[in-house]
């Protein structure tokens, strides 16, 4: 009876041994247009081509701007000399066979400069299989550039695949070939 009682409700005549913690307000989501792809996927790898022959009309493929919930992704790029070179860049691109459909019709994709301690974000990251890239040196392998960079090319990529959910994905350099 007293087992009974102690893990009920709390009687007028006993009193609770912990306290609730306060709910935490769960933030709404965050939401975006994606690209939509036939038959109304918003992942290219899920997509259905279309044929269509010269001057031929195809009905049924009707595609909806959809909105999608969006996630974060954060990392730190790391060397493991533990000093990160210069020229330091991130990427984000779409994964798999279909990316250069994406690069095709314009979509292909972020890149940004992680900070002195080699966090980087990327938000408003629609759902779909990704690659986070890190590289060192300048846009075209150093090409343009006044004085050539005598320092190894370093690297570091990650597949993910993104749901709605932030994740974090850290990156470790190594050198490149």
């Amino acid at each position: 009876m007293r087992a009974a009682r102690a893990s009920g409700p709390p009687t007028p005549t006993s009193s609770p041994t912990t306290t609730p913690a306060p709910s935490a307000v769960a933030a709404p989501p965050r939401v975006a247009y994606a690209p939509v792809f036939h038959p109304g996927v918003t992942d290219i790898a899920a997509a259905q081509p279309i044929s269509l022959g010269l001057s031929e009309e195809h009905t049924g493929a009707d595609i909806v701007i959809q909105f999608v919930t969006t996630a974060t992704i954060t990392g730190v790029v790391s060397d493991p000399s533990g000093v990160l070179p210069p020229q330091l860049s991130v990427s984000l691109v779409p994964a798999g066979g279909q990316a250069e459909l994406l690069s095709g019709a314009g979509l292909r994709g972020l890149t940004t400069s992680p900070g002195p301690d080699g966090r980087y974000v990327f938000s408003g990251v629609a759902p779909g299989s990704y690659t986070v890239k890190a590289r060192t040196g300048a846009a075209g392998g150093g090409r343009g550039l006044a004085t050539p960079s005598t320092l190894p090319a370093m690297w570091a990529n990650a597949d993910v695949a993104i749901n709605g959910r932030d994740v974090d994905v850290p990156l470790t350099l190594q050198r490149g070939v």
